[in-house]
């Protein structure tokens, strides 16, 4: 148990599809992982901030990842 999730229950309801791994020079990593239920994918990323903001439209509700940053980032 880390901060309160069972990880064996995540992997098993959100396994991961694949990884982008933290390279020092695009200072961020990020996994896809599948909804077990829906079948729908998730991005998840984890970086610097100053790197992973630009990455994202705020312009409606909720983020949005742009996805053309990310593949050129």
């Amino acid at each position: 148990m880390k901060c309160g999730w069972d990880e064996h229950k995540l992997n098993k309801s959100y396994p991961r599809v694949d990884i982008l791994p933290f390279e020092s020079d695009r200072q961020f990593m990020a996994t896809i992982n599948t909804d077990a239920n829906s079948n729908e994918n998730y991005i998840y990323l984890k970086g610097y901030i100053e790197v992973l903001s630009p990455l994202y439209d705020t312009s409606g509700n909720s983020f949005c990842l742009l996805g053309s940053k990310l593949l050129s980032a």
